[in-house]
């Protein structure tokens, strides 16, 4: 039996600071640092979380699938995912919902341990997976 497990959609965010009021004066020099500070590391796009699942962690979401087929042969489904990258370039805060309680549990304790390139600061990613055997 073959398993296919689909990377769906992803979507980024990174934590921003609020924008100065229109009618406020802003220093040219720290409107520029505030602007780098505030950019996520050119590295890590959703292309290259997607690319980094793919290559190297989509066989841990496959094998917490694989047990629960045994116990549910027509299990199939889409789990909808969330995680933030830290500044050390580890996921953490791993939600994972939509097969089961213990599918999902299974797939986030499988997040916890992924590891990224490291962004300039936190960035939140959200994606959803098409799990289904063929």
């Amino acid at each position: 039996m073959k398993f296919a497990v689909g990377l769906v959609c992803v979507a980024a965010c990174a934590t921003k600071q609020a924008p100065a009021p229109a009618n406020s004066q802003v220093d040219p020099a720290t409107a520029v640092q505030s602007a780098n500070a505030n950019r996520v590391d050119n590295r890590l796009t959703p292309d290259v979380v997607l690319a980094t699942i793919r290559t190297r962690y989509l066989g841990g979401v496959e094998r917490c699938y694989r047990r629960h087929l045994k116990r549910d042969a027509s299990a199939r489904g889409r789990v909808l995912l969330s995680f933030t990258v830290d500044t050390d370039g580890r996921a953490r805060d791993s939600e994972a919902r939509g097969i089961t309680d213990r599918v999902d549990g299974c797939i986030a304790a499988q997040v916890a341990r992924w590891q990224f390139p490291r962004p300039t600061q936190d960035a939140r990613f959200a994606l959803g997976l098409e799990l289904g055997a063929n």
